[in-house]
């Protein structure tokens, strides 16, 4: 086992972080699905190359 390998404190600090990224994707997923409609991709113009 790798767990083994890591101190308490490193595992609940790095479970701690997890949970954060976590709430941020949540939150950032409800924000995606509240908005009623995406916004459009601008398009780009013609003889115009996107570098």
């Amino acid at each position: 086992m790798i767990v083994r390998y890591f101190h308490q404190a490193d595992i609940s600090m790095i479970d701690h972080k997890l949970n954060k990224l976590y709430e941020s994707i949540n939150r950032l997923i409800k924000s995606l699905k509240s908005q009623p409609q995406p916004q459009p991709q601008p398009q780009p113009q013609p003889g115009y190359t996107k570098l």
